[in-house]
C-alpha cells in the first residue's frame, strides 16, 4: 500500500467579521494558508499577530 506525501492544503481567507475560524478535524488538510483582511485573527482559539493583507502557512 503506497502513501501519498503530498500536503492537503486549505486555503482560508478571513474577511469582514470572520476573526474566528476552527479547522474541522475531518478535513485531511495537512497545512492551511490562512490569509486575512481583519486585526488580528483567531485560529483555533489562538490569535495570530497579523496585519491586514497578510498571510502565513501553518503546517498541522
Amino acid at each position: 500500500r503506497q502513501h501519498s506525501a503530498q500536503t492537503r492544503w486549505v486555503v482560508l481567507n478571513l474577511t469582514g467579521e470572520a476573526k474566528s475560524w476552527t479547522l474541522p478535524e475531518a478535513s485531511g488538510a495537512t497545512a492551511v494558508l490562512l490569509t486575512t483582511e481583519s486585526t488580528p485573527p483567531t485560529i483555533n482559539g489562538n490569535a495570530l499577530p497579523l496585519r491586514p493583507n497578510e498571510g502565513v502557512i501553518l503546517a498541522i
